[in-house]
């Protein structure tokens, strides 16, 4: 078995900066860090997570709880965090939650409580009182929390600006009639300032709409029952066997827009002579479409860093600063599923 002796040795410096190297010391220079990584890399080396904790009193390991994995957006964010997590010298548990509340608590009670001195989580449930309660002291990087103000670091994905982004872009290219895809039209005035997801989305493509001057009834919004592609193709299907005239779909992720795409293809209508196909997140799937998919790209490996980096700092023992709101890079990814713009 390979040991922090061989570590040492391969690496040409002490046991001792092999393990500050390993719990990312700030004393260790990013070079001696750097080259302390690749010697365990190349010889396979693993450090035990609970010997570590018992000696240190930290794993060196960062929980990352999402709500699925079979989602490319979470699984592509996951590749990115573990990734740059290992240039810190962190380990990466990933775990699902598939939205039950009970899973959420599960995962944080039993396994990030008990093996990482972090957390990055998705919740769909729990609230920030109930997240605090479970990590008893953690540090905790929250994606898309259900409350305003959950008190832990945050980053969000700009979903309202993105969608107006890409709404106002497929208005640019002469389209009259866009409809959105993933949700319904807002029950009443206080979800207009609701921190979820699906509304941020929803409100950045209606206010578009209004700056353009154009209507935003309730026909505009097509609910799906899931954010994925085989519900959007069955939304889809509905709306154009009804008769709904649109000129454009403003879809509430990647996937969804796959299947949107699909059904329009499965009833002749083409993209994007005939009705425009916008996505958001990114993913690299839309690239190999036929025709490839216009989006909102999100930044992976920058929320990795921003993500990362503010959880070393608090596991270091930065208690002072006040909880963190970043916000994720995006771009508009303009590709064959829309117009050109006049």
């Amino acid at each position: 078995m390979v040991t922090m002796r061989d570590v040492a040795a391969r690496a040409g410096v002490s046991q001792a900066t092999v393990s500050y190297a390993m719990h990312n010391d700030p004393s260790i220079s990013g070079k001696t860090r750097d080259k302390v990584l690749r010697a365990a890399r190349e010889l396979d080396y693993s450090a035990n997570l609970s010997a570590r904790s018992l000696r240190s009193g930290k794993s060196g390991a960062i929980g990352l709880v999402v709500q699925e994995l079979s989602n490319p957006y979470s699984s592509h964010l996951a590749d990115a965090i573990s990734r740059y997590a290992l240039s810190r010298g962190m380990q990466t548990i990933t775990q699902q939650t598939l939205y039950q509340g009970e899973n959420e608590t599960s995962i944080l009670e039993h396994v990030v409580s008990a093996f990482c001195d972090a957390v990055i989580f998705s919740p769909s449930e729990l609230s920030g009182a109930q997240i605090k309660a479970l990590l008893n002291g953690k540090p905790a990087m929250l994606l898309a929390p259900t409350d305003q103000h959950p008190g832990f670091d945050t980053i969000d994905t700009p979903c309202k600006e993105g969608f107006f982004t890409s709404t106002s872009y497929l208005l640019s290219t002469g389209c009259t009639k866009p409809v959105f895809l993933g949700t319904s039209c807002f029950h009443n005035t206080r979800d207009r300032f609701s921190n979820a997801s699906a509304v941020q989305r929803a409100t950045g493509f209606e206010l578009a709409l209004r700056r353009n001057g154009l209507p935003a009834g309730a026909d505009r919004f097509i609910e799906t029952k899931g954010w994925n592609m085989e519900d959007s193709r069955q939304a889809m299907l509905r709306v154009l066997d009804h008769g709904l005239e649109f000129d454009a779909v403003v879809c509430v992720n990647d996937l969804s827009a796959l299947g949107a795409m699909r059904a329009l293809q499965e009833r002749g209508i083409r993209i994007p002579e005939d009705v425009s196909v916008m996505g958001f997140d990114g993913i690299e799937q839309g690239c190999y479409t036929t025709p490839s998919l216009s989006t909102i790209s999100f930044d992976f490996d920058d929320m990795a860093r921003q993500i990362v980096d503010t959880l070393v700092l608090r596991i270091n023992g930065n208690k002072t600063m006040r909880p963190q709101r970043l916000v994720a890079g995006y771009s508009l990814t303009v590709r064959e599923s829309t117009r050109a713009r006049r």
